[in-house]
């Protein structure tokens, strides 16, 4: 699996995700686990265009859409420049947006015949600085996102779309693509994924937070790591044995509740060793979403944690010490179990304000034979009443 690497980079800031309109994932084999009908564009068989130096066009189409950009900056290259190169493996070629004009950048627009419900693509290099993606107008969140080197995006829709627009940081004069997926075919997505609170909770509607403020305090700084917790909603539980409860700043861990103080803890009390934390649902649920705390770079060779839910493994990104991330899910089929697994050197992280969407109550299925056995003996009882009405009649 190709996944970003996280460091400093092109820092991607989406917002204003609409509801369940789209799922946005981080790692390729996410997204092709996701979209369907899948066709790439990786360049290989197009014409070099343009150089390092100039040449570049306003305008380039490739089978299943157009790229267009805000000034005349679109080449394709064959050889690594400045940090750029390929990403298919044993290919050469990639698609570059260099304006040839130190500290300006053009907006780059994908156009999309036919319309396509996915599209997934390796975002090459960049400077730090804010960029935003939009699908069909709309902006997509995620906060913070930094990246140097390859960085995998993909969006994978409810409905289709035609364009996509990538406008990178105002000074970033060459930045690249490549290995463009595109989803042709609808596909029944299980998970909408969020990257901050407000988009999961702005489509969560109702919810029930766990901020673990009414819960005892369970183990220490050092000891006294269980295998479980029970909640009320749900089982807390970890290998090796790690599950906490705290009420003050750990090391970094720390609580997220505004005015509170409590949170849940994964601390394996030894050193350089980490620890798989599991959320089991009773009954299942159809969204959670939750804070991630401290979950920070210990391995130099691990660049993400992994939030696992059925069948898909989303790729979150490392915080500094004591930093913040959130991730969010609406599931259908409802949610039994979510596991994370932190770098296995992170001996101690947390979670906090666990915001749960409660299961639609389901509604009784009746057989046809079922149906047909209630009609007769409702018409039953339909006949035997009109019998007691006449004979009520009669002896009046």
């Amino acid at each position: 699996m190709r996944l970003a690497a996280v460091a400093c980079g092109v820092v991607i800031a989406l917002s204003g995700l609409p509801v369940r309109a789209a799922n946005v994932v981080f790692s390729e084999a996410a997204f092709l686990a996701e979209a369907e009908g899948v066709v790439f564009e990786t360049f290989e068989d197009e014409p070099n265009s343009g150089t390092s130096g100039g040449g570049g066009v306003d305008q380039i189409v490739f089978d299943g859409f157009t790229a267009s950009a805000t000034l005349p900056a679109l080449k394709v290259f064959d050889t690594p420049l400045f940090g750029h190169e390929n990403t298919t493996p044993g290919g050469s070629k990639y698609l570059s947006i260099d304006t040839d004009v130190g500290g300006v950048s053009a907006t780059a627009t994908l156009t999309f015949d036919p319309p396509v419900y996915a599209v997934g693509f390796y975002m090459i290099g960049g400077d730090p600085g804010p960029s935003t993606i939009e699908l069909d107008g709309v902006s997509y969140p995620l906060a913070e996102a930094g990246f140097d080197g390859n960085a995998y995006i993909g969006l994978l829709s409810n409905t289709p779309f035609t364009t996509l627009v990538i406008r990178p940081d105002s000074v970033d004069s060459f930045w690249s693509l490549d290995d463009i997926a595109l989803g042709l075919d609808p596909s029944p997505q299980q998970f909408d994924v969020f990257f901050d609170a407000p988009a999961y909770l702005d489509a969560a509607g109702a919810v029930s937070i766990e901020d673990f403020e009414a819960v005892p305090n369970s183990g220490t700084a050092g000891g006294g790591a269980l295998v479980a917790i029970d909640f009320s909603a749900f089982t807390a539980s970890s290998t090796p044995a790690a599950v906490k409860v705290f009420d003050t700043t750990v090391l970094g861990a720390h609580n997220t509740t505004t005015g509170g103080a409590k949170y849940l803890a994964f601390d394996t009390d030894v050193g350089n060793v980490g620890s798989v934390g599991v959320l089991t649902f009773h009954p299942p649920v159809a969204g959670v979403g939750l804070v991630l705390v401290d979950i920070d770079l210990v391995d130099q060779a691990t660049t993400e944690v992994t939030v696992r839910l059925p069948g898909f493994d989303y790729p979150i990104r490392l915080t500094q010490a004591g930093g913040e991330r959130y991730f969010g899910v609406l599931a259908d089929p409802p949610l039994s179990s979510l596991e994370i697994s932190p770098d296995a050197f992170d001996s101690l992280w947390n979670v906090d304000d666990i915001a749960i969407v409660p299961a639609p109550e389901a509604v009784p299925v009746f057989s046809s034979a079922a149906v047909v056995l209630l009609v007769v003996l409702l018409g039953g009882v339909g006949v035997a009443m009109m019998g007691l009405t006449r004979l009520g009649t009669k002896g009046a």
